[in-house]
């Protein structure tokens, strides 16, 4: 981890076997400062997500890491250095576009997420990192690459993923929110109405866990709190996992104050594990910001340094988007880079230079052009060599209108999913319902759901399908943290009409 702080993306580091947890923190430290990661090959490991191996940009055996350290340290020697940012000329060079936009159509066909709105630079910097973890000197050579291989568009999806996160980050902003807004906040709520906070881009979970620490210092000082529900959502599931794990380095000590790490956090060996009361508050989940339906009824939505990834069109798209999903008078918090400043008819800063954002008040309900993208998507789908179907963005909007009709119709935990059963809509305290299945992380509510609830919501939602009415399924029992659970559970279809897109509304109810 200091090699990480000196170093940065000059930093190479090996993972040996035995390493264990201070081996996986070393090589996540090292992959958020831009460094490269070597890791010995060990099988039994790669199937963990927690090992080092897990995040490294190549296995080897032992005996063949110091030829390749060798090879890293000539390449760089040649000037193909990843620390040198590509000149603008060199970016907006036809043929650097078009390797671009045919990597992108191969990552949107392997790993189904379009990064056609990703910022240029910022790209192809990250493909030069891949290229040169493997030896790699040529664009096209890379695309080969990435048409053959099996394992290389996961391997660039999780190097794109990459961002820089810690607790109480800028800390002059978090002093705002602390003082101007949380308390905001709480004003009118009661013991049965949440309070909805949604982190865009959580990465590893830092920054959901110190909303949930502001809030939760907060609520010890309402006499009726409401419960607190934060859904932390990302793409990258690895980091998913190590939010929900909230076990973190020692490093984290000089992030906050010395009370709040021993009030928030315990202290085991050389890391920090984030208090159950905390855990309990935090909903990770697997989420697109440009495909998948936001959450709603929201009163806080934070977004911080993940806007700065995008170009500049789908910036515009998105900031309307926030609007949509939060509640009036809800506040939106960006990074200290990002701005809401061109959509002043949506948001206005708590205070002047802020990043702070307050929803204002529109006469129409201003509904996003959902999903979107920075280009067309047949050229996408043209492009990478694929000819699956798209959720056409306005049978997509028009789903979004009528989940929210249903939110506003239901108050216990629910979910909206499409006709493919993928969860579109989470609302509610929805944690005893879930017991996600290990594998690939899924948005599929049947992979998602209670697996005593499984087979039984299978066959209810195709009888839904089929009958075209809802069905009830009362009285489910289900154990979760060593307590029976009784459930009743409706599945309420959305039928196929002209292009309006169908899906179902389940409802879980104690």
């Amino acid at each position: 981890m200091s090699l990480a702080r000196d170093q940065g993306d000059r930093a190479i580091g090996v993972a040996l076997d035995g390493t264990d947890g201070e081996g996986t923190l070393g090589a996540r430290e090292l992959k958020a400062a831009g460094g490269l990661v070597l890791a010995e090959c060990v099988p039994e490991n790669l199937a963990h997500s927690d090992a080092a191996a897990a995040l490294a940009d190549a296995v080897l055996p032992v005996d063949e890491v110091p030829d390749r350290l060798v090879s890293l340290i000539e390449q760089a020697a040649r000037g193909l250095s990843r620390t040198e940012a590509p000149a603008s000329e060199d970016i907006q060079a036809a043929g650097t576009v078009e390797a671009l936009n045919a990597i992108a159509g191969l990552l949107c066909q392997k790993t189904g997420h379009d990064f056609h709105g990703y910022k240029r630079g910022t790209f192809l910097r990250r493909v030069q990192r891949r290229m040169q973890a493997l030896l790699i000197d040529e664009l096209p050579a890379y695309i080969e690459l990435l048409r053959t291989s099996a394992d290389e568009a996961q391997n660039l999806f999780n190097d794109l993923l990459i961002g820089v996160t810690e607790f109480f980050r800028d800390g002059k902003e978090w002093a705002i929110l602390e003082q101007d807004v949380i308390p905001h906040l709480f004003k009118g709520k009661h013991r049965r109405e949440p309070l909805r906070v949604w982190v865009v881009g959580c990465s590893t979970g830092e920054e959901a866990y110190s909303l949930a620490i502001l809030l939760a210092e907060h609520r010890a000082k309402v006499e009726e709190p409401p419960p607190i529900q934060i859904f932390a959502s990302d793409l990258d599931g690895q980091a998913l996992a190590a939010g929900r794990a909230g076990r973190y380095s020692d490093s984290i000590a000089r992030q906050m104050t010395p009370e709040r790490l021993a009030r928030w956090f315990v202290k085991e060996g050389d890391t920090y594990c984030v208090v159950k009361e905390l855990r309990e508050m935090c909903i990770f989940s697997q989420h697109s910001l440009i495909k998948d339906a936001p959450f709603s009824r929201l009163d806080l939505v934070s977004c911080r340094n993940l806007l700065i990834y995008l170009d500049a069109e789908l910036q515009e798209k998105v900031i309307p988007l926030f609007h949509f999903a939060l509640r009036p008078g809800g506040f939106l918090f960006l990074g200290n880079s990002e701005n809401a400043s061109r959509h002043q008819n949506l948001f206005v800063p708590v205070e002047p230079r802020s990043r702070i954002f307050r929803r204002l008040d529109t006469a129409t309900r201003v509904f996003p052009d959902f999903p979107f993208t920075s280009v067309d998507r047949p050229r996408i789908a043209r492009s990478a060599g694929h000819g699956a179907s798209m959720i056409q963005p306005t049978a997509a909007r028009d789903l979004t209108r009528w989940a929210e009709h249903a939110m506003e119709r239901h108050n216990p935990a629910f979910v909206v999913i499409d006709e493919g059963h993928n969860v579109l809509h989470f609302s509610g305290p929805m944690g005893r319902f879930l017991a996600p299945a290990s594998g690939a992380a899924s948005l599929n509510l049947l992979q998602l759901v209670h697996p005593a609830l499984r087979a039984e919501l299978r066959n209810a939602l195709s009888r839904a399908a089929v009958e075209e009415h809802s069905v009830e399924l009362p009285g489910r029992e289900l154990g979760t943290n060593g307590q029976r659970l009784r459930v009743n559970l409706i599945i309420e279809p959305r039928l196929a009409v002209s292009d309006r897109q169908p899906g179902f509304l389940v409802v879980f109810k104690d």
